[in-house]
């Protein structure tokens, strides 16, 4: 029976190599998906984890609990005196607020075009990176410092590879406002996680963001 096979595969030569090729890449097709799937699970699971860590409680406003096909409404920012509302609290050590936005911060490319993240978040993060507050920023600074002032930011890490991103560079960012240039003071990642896949980021002061 095995002489009999072997003998049908040598007469079609062509079929058993294109047979074997689609099975193979098949095979491949499946196995890289799964490893993705799996990095991608991974790397949003410890975002989640690590973004706040040192936290004890979040305040922010009440959703409106709207959806439209899959699409939920922006959480309304809370005002700027809530702040001191809250740190007025006796039992709260400390306290410090934030600017996270995920669609509108776009990191302008070497060819003068918005990076395409292909659908993931293009977040955008006003920080405050007093020493004393470092524990609520979920960003880590891989070279460089945190930015200071209107003409300063920071990119993720991926990001700066891409693009050949160098400390001192100018970049532009666009916003729901013009296109802006910004001097490149750092370079970060989010948490322990190197690649956010496709999702960029830029890092403001919290005036600026």
């Amino acid at each position: 029976m095995i002489l009999v096979a072997l003998r049908g595969l040598a007469g079609r030569k062509f079929r058993a190599i294109a047979t074997a090729l689609a099975i193979v890449l098949g095979v491949a097709m499946v196995a890289g998906t799964f490893v993705l799937t799996d990095t991608i699970d991974k790397a949003f699971s410890t975002i989640f984890s690590e973004s706040y860590a040192g936290t004890d409680a979040v305040v922010s406003s009440k959703s409106a609990e709207i959806s439209f096909q899959g699409d939920t409404s922006d959480v309304e920012p809370i005002s700027e005196s809530m702040l001191g509302r809250v740190r007025a609290v006796d039992s709260v050590e400390a306290a410090t607020g934030s600017v996270v936005d995920m669609t509108a911060t776009k990191i302008i490319g070497r060819d003068g075009k918005a990076i395409d993240t292909s659908g993931a978040p293009s977040f955008g993060f006003g920080v405050d990176s007093s020493p004393e507050l470092s524990r609520f920023n979920p960003l880590n600074i891989l070279s460089g410092r945190w930015p200071s002032g209107p003409t300063e930011a920071v990119v993720d890490v991926g990001t700066a590879d891409e693009q050949h991103f160098k400390i001192g560079d100018t970049i532009k960012v666009a916003t729901l406002e013009s296109v802006r240039p910004f001097k490149l003071v750092g370079i970060a990642r989010y948490g322990s996680v190197d690649s956010l896949g496709s999702a960029t980021f830029a890092v403001f002061d919290i005036p600026t963001a």
